[in-house]
């Protein structure tokens, strides 16, 4: 389907349009739900300890029922290709 094999068909795809239309896609193994944030929901992140490189964090968002790290898909893009 799609060009696809019946093994890669199992996958889930995830795609990502950035600014001037670049899209990227990618396999996840799962993609339970997907939520939209308003950027008020959005507050800057916090200082993890340097165990987390925050150039690829956004903030934290807020749920009604949970809180999810937002990544700055872009940036973590980018890095990947520098090191290719």
């Amino acid at each position: 389907m799609f060009g696809i094999s019946a093994a890669a068909a199992v996958a889930c795809y995830v795609l990502l349009e950035f600014e001037g239309g670049r899209i990227v896609g990618f396999p996840v193994e799962a993609m339970p739900k997907t939520v939209e944030l308003a950027e008020a929901a959005i507050t800057a992140a916090p200082d993890f300890g340097g165990e987390l490189p925050k150039e690829y964090i956004l903030g934290i968002g807020k749920l009604a029922d949970a809180t999810a790290i937002v990544l700055d898909a872009e940036a973590v893009f980018k890095k990947q290709e520098a090191e290719r």
